[in-house]
């Protein structure tokens, strides 16, 4: 009897989730980037107009000093985005990888070590693609050796 579609729907199941909260936190570190590059756009903006309006040395060394600081912060946001990236990215690698992995064991049978009937339907049904792709004759001939 062929018990390997609960554990796969089991499987499907946790990597669904643990890609959605990937995908959730990349999307809210995407969203926080976004709204502090905007913030900084307007504060470059804000920074022009004050650069245009200075009259004296020491209200454009203020807004140079400010101008450094704004970057700054900016810089250290670019900086854990691309981190956080990155162990996203590792992330959704180990969950490749565990994938694979579960997907290898649901195809073999743990008893006796060799493919089971999964992967025997989908052997055949990669072998029926391609033949019919070239429009070629297929033939099966099947034994059961209990």
């Amino acid at each position: 009897m062929y018990f390997g579609k609960e554990k796969e729907e089991r499987i499907v199941t946790k990597i669904h989730l643990e890609i959605q909260k990937i995908l959730k936190h990349i999307i809210h570190e995407i969203l926080t980037q976004s709204n502090s590059i905007t913030h900084y756009s307007k504060e470059l903006n804000n920074y022009l107009c004050q650069l245009e309006s200075a009259k004296e040395l020491s209200q454009i060394k203020q807004i140079v000093k400010d101008i450094i600081k704004d970057t700054t912060k900016m810089e250290e946001s670019s900086r854990t985005l691309q981190q956080q990236l990155q162990k996203a990215t590792v992330e959704a690698q180990d969950l490749k990888e565990q994938l694979e992995k579960s997907e290898r064991e649901m195809l073999i049978d743990i008893l006796i070590g060799v493919y089971n009937r999964k992967a025997f339907d989908r052997k055949i049904k990669e072998f029926y693609e391609g033949f019919k792709n070239k429009n070629d004759f297929f033939s099966v001939i099947m034994l059961d050796i209990d």
